[in-house]
């Protein structure tokens, strides 16, 4: 399976060829990825920041309250995450052939999507809460679920299943995958974030801040979200070879 002129998707790659074809893909069309991360971070980020935090109209706190830090968590992780991962790994399959029909297929599937969601932060929340590392496990564990529905369109607790098969045995490589392309993502999200900071205390609100961490993770998301495409097919790829 191509993308289009794109790599070949349905083949093993080495935690050096996961990074290397995933900036490849970002770099051949980042206009598309980032319309795709905008799109969902935007809209999602100033209803719950913006409005729901009241981070439009506070004055600048520079300790940051637990609620927001708990809020920020959900947000990204049943919603912002899921919705984008979806939108990127569309393009990234080609089963999309621009930003906009996959931000519109994100959002025919986004009712299996969000209850996936919805199930893995439950589970993932009584791992953390009872020993940390349950939930650490699930975390990855069930990472790729998003994948599981924009690529197989699997629906109900299915793609939970899917990604848990997947990481099955290949728990630790998936979460070296998904670490290593968290902690990339970190650095433009940290750099975009300064000049808005700055802004954030010299006029004494909320908002720019707000603003600087939206446009951050709008591009740093689908970062993590190709990489993590790229592993789906790796997995997968190795999951149909006898001794992958």
């Amino acid at each position: 399976m191509t993308t289009g002129g794109g790599p070949e998707l349905d083949r093993p790659r080495h935690i050096g060829e996961l990074l290397r074809d995933g900036f490849a893909l970002l770099a051949g069309r980042p206009l598309a990825f980032l319309a795709v991360g905008l799109v969902f971070v935007v809209p999602i980020e100033l209803v719950v920041s913006g409005v729901g935090l009241e981070q439009l109209t506070a004055p600048y706190v520079e300790k940051v309250r637990p609620v927001e830090v708990v809020v920020g968590a959900l947000t990204s992780y049943v919603l912002v995450t899921p919705l984008v991962t979806v939108g990127c790994a569309l393009l990234v399959a080609g089963a999309a052939p621009t930003a906009g029909r996959a931000a519109i297929r994100t959002v025919e599937s986004s009712t299996p999507l969000l209850l996936a969601a919805i199930a893995a932060a439950v589970g993932v929340a009584i791992g953390l809460f009872l020993l940390i590392l349950p939930g650490l496990y699930l975390v990855v564990r069930w990472f790729l679920f998003p994948q599981a529905v924009a690529v197989e369109g699997r629906t109900g607790v299915a793609p939970l299943r899917r990604s848990g098969e997947l990481t099955e045995g290949k728990w630790f490589r998936a979460a070296g995958v998904v670490l290593l392309a968290n902690l990339i993502a970190l650095l433009p999200g940290g750099i975009i974030t300064i000049p808005f900071a700055a802004l954030a205390v010299n006029l004494d609100r909320e908002w720019p801040l707000m603003a600087g961490q939206i446009l951050g993770e709008a591009i740093t998301a689908p970062i993590v979200a190709v990489i993590a495409t790229l592993l789906f097919f790796d997995l997968r790829a190795r999951q149909a070879q006898p001794f992958g």
